[in-house]
């Protein structure tokens, strides 16, 4: 280890503040993201910490640790940490996060963080520049991460966007009605003065467009495109619940071992050495408040026991993730105290979207590339995850030279 880092203490380094108590019913949305213990929960029109900065959970999700760029409002169930001219931020932020405050519990009834126990912690400290060389490293790294993240939002509204036109406003539909001079329902009223006026506006080729009838029928959900059906859920997927995994075989971070992402009921809730599903699946959420949340795998999986694990028995498991994403599942979940889905309240659930297999195959085919382009780019991102995650302690405690890591990031990036 060099001379020029300095052993010190959390207190002496980055003291800890108190967040301010900020009730839901008081914010007033705006540009300034309002944080809780487990990340932001909302926004207020105006900050109560008017500079970035980093919030600490003090209460329920302990010792969680997040950045924010913009000025903050940190409610009272956290602490914050703001910059001082002889420490990074950026630093701050990653040395905060590889001290594993979230171990720092301090009472075992309602979690929480002491702070004087987190400001006593013993720390090492390197001089400012090379504190800024650190967090370059990792913020170059969390940037790459980030950018694939919105990417891969991107590319699923694509899909999503294509999947409510020809499902859900039954674009294709409307067009060819037009052409074929055929009456139209009232609810389609405004899309056909659209497509009047704008003829080219769909963009779809003759020969997709032919595929998809010139007319409607009555159904159970009103007017539906002529010969699709409007079904129930089991005709359209089968479920499996998930498998309880214990807490001891979790890691909160993806590792070169834990690499296997498992599902619960509010996404990835961390990363094991088993898998469950080796093909992606659509999760759906079974238990608990976030009942009918819907997700997708994008690797090898393990889905809780909170969850079912859906397949197809149309199209892709890509058609199945965007079909599910425009269905509401709460006419299936029962129970106030422990609100859940049961498999009868499913299986006989009328799906919200009728369909047609021939234009499911259609919409998989069309779809595919896109959904290639998410796994690829979450894989890159697990693949920057690992380095990362195994680069922060050795760069934070002097194990690893800013140099000899710059050159590894040359030749990944």
């Amino acid at each position: 280890m060099g001379t020029e880092w300095i052993e010190t203490t959390v207190g002496d380094f980055c003291p800890f503040h108190y967040g301010k108590g900020l009730p839901e019913r008081n914010r007033i949305p705006g540009p300034y993201p309002v944080f809780g213990s487990n990340g932001q929960v909302g926004s207020h029109y105006q900050p109560f910490v008017n500079e970035p900065g980093i919030i600490i959970g003090r209460k329920g999700t302990v010792g969680a640790v997040h950045f924010s760029k913009l000025p903050f409002c940190p409610i009272d169930t956290t602490f914050y940490v703001v910059s001082a001219d002889y420490r990074d931020l950026r630093f701050t932020y990653y040395l905060l996060k590889s001290l594993g405050l979230d171990r720092m519990n301090a009472d075992s009834a309602v979690p929480g963080l002491n702070r004087e126990a987190a400001h006593k912690r013993k720390i090492l400290v390197p001089p400012l520049s090379t504190q800024r060389a650190i967090a370059h490293i990792l913020g170059t790294l969390d940037d790459k991460i980030e950018l694939n993240r919105r990417m891969n939002e991107t590319l699923e509204a694509v899909a999503q966007a294509l999947f409510k036109s020809w499902f859900v406003d039954f674009d294709p539909v409307v067009v060819n009605a037009i052409k074929a001079g055929t009456p139209l329902p009232e609810k389609f009223a405004k899309r056909a003065a659209h497509y009047r006026e704008n003829p080219d506006a769909l963009g779809l080729p003759e020969h997709i467009l032919r595929l998809f009838p010139d007319r409607f029928q009555e159904s159970e959900l009103g007017p539906i495109p002529k010969g699709w059906e409007v079904v129930r859920f089991n005709k359209i997927a089968y479920a499996k619940q998930g498998k309880y995994l214990s807490k001891r075989k979790i890691s909160d971070r993806v590792t070169g071992e834990y690499v296997y992402p498992v599902w619960g009921g509010n996404g990835i809730r961390g990363y094991t050495n088993e898998k469950l599903y080796e093909e992606r699946i659509v999760a759906l959420t079974c238990r608990g408040s976030n009942c009918g949340r819907v997700d997708t795998t994008k690797s090898p999986a393990w889905i809780s026991n909170i969850a079912f694990a859906c397949l197809p028995r149309y199209g892709s498991v890509n058609f199945l993730y965007i079909y599910f994403k425009h269905i509401s599942f709460k006419s299936c979940i029962t129970g106030s105290a422990q609100p859940q889905i049961t498999f009868a309240n499913l299986r006989n659930k009328l799906m919200e979207h009728p369909i047609a297999p021939n234009i499911i195959e259609l919409f998989s085919r069309l779809v595919e590339p896109l959904f290639r382009e998410i796994v690829l780019r979450n894989q890159e991102k697990n693949t920057i995850d690992i380095l990362r995650n195994t680069l922060l302690p050795k760069l934070i405690s002097a194990e690893l030279r800013v140099p000899d890591v710059e050159k590894i990031l040359e030749d990944v990036l």
